[in-house]
């Protein structure tokens, strides 16, 4: 969704005779200039390897495939299970799904995550709930870290250990979105905060 999305917010560039694909010739031609790594400097997949992985065409290739599966499948599953985002629920799966993408594709710098993390927060001022807190404070922590190393050169917590807290928010998140909790009222009925079911939804008049 969020490529589609990134291809259809192109289009106005046909107007100053650019390609509505901008977006995306300009991280290819980003990553094809940074050979030396895997990562940047976003606390991703890569990092809990170490810092940087080493880069060659074929391994980036590969990552980008991964990267692209696990969108696709993100997708299929919303499409198959017929869910509906409430306006709340659109913010935390828009959030998730840009912290996908800085986890799993090469070349991330900690900058590219922003959008994903501010979305985070809101979710979380816009309705309290106790997953998305912890999630937002292991991201954020990872995040401050990799600013802190950035721009001071300031390493107080392992690389590793970051990159795996990254990857826990992730589960957690994907977890609080996707996982239906059970109605405290005596039908036990499942239900989920942020979606519903097409099948749920009130017939129209």
């Amino acid at each position: 969704m969020l490529p589609l999305s990134l291809a259809i917010s192109g289009l106005p560039l046909l107007l100053f005779n650019m390609s509505p694909l901008w977006g995306f010739e300009n991280y290819f031609n980003q990553t094809s200039q940074h050979t030396v790594a895997l990562s940047m400097n976003y606390m991703n997949l890569y990092m809990s390897m170490g810092w940087g992985i080493p880069e060659h065409a074929f391994l980036r290739n590969m990552v980008l495939g991964v990267a692209l599966f696990i969108l696709i499948m993100i997708t299929a599953f919303v499409i198959a299970k017929r869910i509906t985002f409430n306006s709340h629920g659109l913010f935390l799966y828009s959030s998730f799904i840009i912290l996908i993408c800085t986890f799993f594709l090469p070349n991330m710098h900690e900058r590219y995550a922003y959008v994903g993390e501010v979305l985070l927060l809101l979710c979380l001022v816009l309705k309290f709930r106790l997953r998305v807190l912890i999630a937002t404070v292991m991201i954020y922590l990872a995040n401050f870290s990799s600013y802190l190393y950035t721009l001071f050169q300031l390493n107080f917590l392992p690389i590793k250990f970051l990159a795996i807290l990254n990857l826990a928010a992730l589960i957690l998140l994907a977890y609080e979105l996707f996982v239906p909790d059970k109605r405290t009222s005596e039908s036990a009925d499942s239900y989920n905060p942020y979606w519903s079911l097409k099948s749920q939804l009130p017939a129209s008049d």
